[in-house]
């Protein structure tokens, strides 16, 4: 149910046992931006607040939350529709692709520039959450 409280930015999730009249609630303003803090909270972050993209097309609603770590371990938490997608899927891979994508040709116009053949290492935490190196590789074909 928590799970779900953050996935619904606002939504107020009340639990109650009648025969022991135990309550919970869960309610997050924060959304996802909250759910990347929750999972990282006793993890050394290297920036406080998460990178945040919402956007919408065709009628199909993306958020994802980013946060860098310092750790090693990957931790990938995709959903569609409100069900975790364990195992990932074509969004996942979409989403992977298309950053690799986007840090290979800011390299190539703004930071490889001046070496033939350069590699690099990436910290990324993403899509709820990933701590992953990915070993990128730009060679100049000059």
């Amino acid at each position: 149910m928590q799970e779900l409280a953050f996935l619904n930015k606002g939504l107020i999730i009340r639990i109650e046992n009648k025969n022991d009249e135990r309550k919970e609630q869960f309610c997050y303003g924060g959304g996802i931006i909250q759910y990347v803090k929750y999972i990282n909270k006793n993890k050394n972050c290297l920036f406080n607040e998460p990178i945040y993209i919402h956007g919408e097309k065709n009628g199909v609603d993306i958020e994802i939350a980013i946060q860098y770590t310092d750790g090693y371990t990957e931790n990938i938490f995709t959903f569609v529709n409100n069900i975790n997608t364990h195992e990932g899927g074509t969004h996942l891979s979409g989403f992977k692709a298309g950053i690799t994508r986007v840090i290979n040709d800011y390299g190539k116009r703004n930071v490889w520039t001046d070496r033939p053949s350069t590699q690099c290492s990436f910290i990324l935490l993403s899509d709820h959450s990933l701590d992953r190196i990915w070993h990128l590789q730009w060679r100049s074909h000059s």
